[in-house]
């Protein structure tokens, strides 16, 4: 075996260094999501405060408002036509409502297999 072969054996695949960007990629965005959670929390606070009673719908409506401004302007900065932003955003939509979905199906599925261990 040459050094070059030593080396090369040592070098991530490519399948790892895509690997890695996605778990990298999900990291930043559970990041993102869990910052504008707490941003979200604060806004309900402060509604509540105020005595605001639909604060709910209104901080629900706000950010989705928020989202879809947020990707139109994004994508039109990057050159997409506002159909181009608006398909990106229900896709974006949908896999955030299907990770959600998954995350929870997790959840639940831990839950479910911690009684069975109670159990036995």
């Amino acid at each position: 075996m040459t050094d070059l072969d030593k080396i090369m054996a040592n070098l991530p695949t490519p399948e790892e260094i895509e690997a890695d960007k996605a778990e990298r990629r999900a990291a930043l965005i559970a990041a993102t999501a869990s910052g504008l959670f707490a941003c979200a929390t604060d806004i309900t606070a402060m509604n509540k405060e105020r005595g605001v009673e639909d604060g709910a719908h209104i901080l629900l409506e706000g950010a989705a408002l928020f989202v879809a401004q947020l990707y139109e302007g994004v994508h039109r900065g990057m050159g997409k036509t506002p159909k181009q932003a608006r398909e990106l955003l229900e896709k974006a939509v949908k896999d955030a409502l299907m990770n959600v979905r998954r995350v929870a199906q997790a959840a639940e599925d831990a839950a479910e297999e911690q009684e069975g261990a109670t159990i036995q």
